[in-house]
C-alpha cells in the first residue's frame, strides 16, 4: 500500500473506501498529500459520488474484512466491478485474509477483472510469519515493474532468505498443509471467542459469525454503549488493549474489533473478564 500510495498515487487523489475499513487507521497517505474518503459502494448515489470526486483508487477488503470480518458475496463483487468500470476507477484489491477462508467462497475480484482496473494485494505475513515482510501484486504488467523498480530504489527489496522459504513451502506443499493446519486452528479459537462473548457480553450487544480471518467485530447496543474513549483508557489500565471501532471510522455506534488469532484461549477469557469489568465499573457507576 505504502508502494502504490508513493510510486502510483499523486498528490491531491482521492482514495476510496469502505466508510468503515483498515485504512482509516492509516496515516502515511495524509503526509504524501492524498486524500481518502469513506463511501459506502452499494449505496445508489455510489456512482455520481466517485463521478464528482474524480476519485483516483477505490481501495477494498472483501474478504474477511478487517475489522469487520464481512465477505462480500458473488453478486456483490460484480456489482463493485461495474461500478468501478462505470466511472473508470480503479481498485486495489486487499485480500490478505483470502487464505484463512474455513469453507470455500466467492472468487477474488480480480478474478473478474477483464479490463485490468484491479490490482491485487496478497501477503504471507498472516498465513506464515509477520517477520517475513513478503506479499505480492498482481495488476497490468506496466504498474507492477514501476512498483517493482521503486521498491528496489528503496530498500533492495525482501530479505532473499525469506523469499527462499516461501518458494520451499509453496513447492513442496508444505504451505497447502499449513494453512490447512493454520484454518482448523483458527476455526477453534473463533468458536472459542464466540461462546465467551455469549457468555460474557450477550445481553450487551451483537456481533457476528465469520467464515475466517482474524476477527470478530462486536457492536454495543444503543443504550448498553460505554463512553468509548474512556472504555478504552480504563481497559488499558486492566492491561487490554482494545481496537475500538472509532480507530476504523465507526461513527454512529460503539463497536470493537475482537482478535481471536493471537493470544492464547486462556488469555482471551481473561481479557474478556477484565473488559467486562471495566465495562460495569464505568456503565454501572454512571
Amino acid at each position: 500500500m505504502q508502494l502504490i500510495g508513493t510510486g502510483i498515487l499523486q498528490t491531491g487523489s482521492v482514495l476510496f473506501h469502505e466508510p468503515v475499513s483498515y485504512l482509516r487507521s492509516l496515516t502515511f497517505f495524509t503526509s504524501l498529500g492524498i486524500r481518502t474518503s469513506p463511501l459506502d459502494f452499494a449505496a445508489n448515489d455510489a456512482e455520481k459520488e466517485l463521478a464528482k470526486q474524480s476519485a483516483h483508487a477505490l481501495y477494498v477488503n472483501p474478504t474477511h474484512h478487517n475489522p469487520t470480518g464481512i465477505t462480500l458475496d458473488e453478486g456483490a463483487r460484480r456489482k463493485l466491478l461495474l461500478l468501478a468500470g462505470k466511472t473508470r476507477t480503479p481498485i486495489i484489491e486487499d485480500d490478505i485474509y483470502g487464505d484463512l477462508s474455513f469453507e470455500e467462497g466467492p472468487k477474488p475480484l480480480k478474478a473478474y477483472d477483464r479490463k485490468g482496473q484491479v490490482l491485487y494485494l496478497g501477503s504471507f505475513s498472516k498465513t506464515v510469519s509477520p517477520g517475513l515482510r513478503i506479499g505480492w501484486l498482481v495488476g497490468p504488467p506496466d504498474i507492477v515493474q514501476k512498483l517493482a523498480d521503486l521498491r528496489m530504489q528503496t530498500d533492495y527489496g525482501s530479505s532473499m532468505l525469506s523469499q527462499f522459504v516461501c518458494r520451499h513451502l509453496l513447492e513442496t506443499g508444505t504451505y497447502r498443509h499449513h494453512i490447512w493446519t493454520l484454518k482448523e486452528h483458527l476455526r477453534e479459537r473463533k468458536n472459542w471467542l464466540l461462546g465467551l462473548l455469549e457468555k460474557h457480553f450477550g445481553e450487551l450487544g451483537s456481533w457476528g459469525d465469520v467464515q475466517g480471518g482474524f476477527f470478530i467485530w462486536f457492536t454495543f447496543k444503543k443504550e448498553r454503549a460505554p463512553h468509548m474513549q474512556r472504555f478504552v483508557g480504563a481497559c488499558h489500565r486492566r492491561g487490554v488493549v482494545l481496537h475500538p471501532g472509532f480507530i476504523y471510522g465507526e461513527e454512529r455506534q460503539a463497536s470493537i474489533r475482537f482478535s481471536f488469532a493471537f493470544e492464547s484461549l486462556e488469555n482471551m477469557e481473561k481479557g474478556l473478564l477484565q473488559v467486562r469489568r471495566a465495562y460495569d465499573d464505568q456503565f454501572l457507576g454512571e
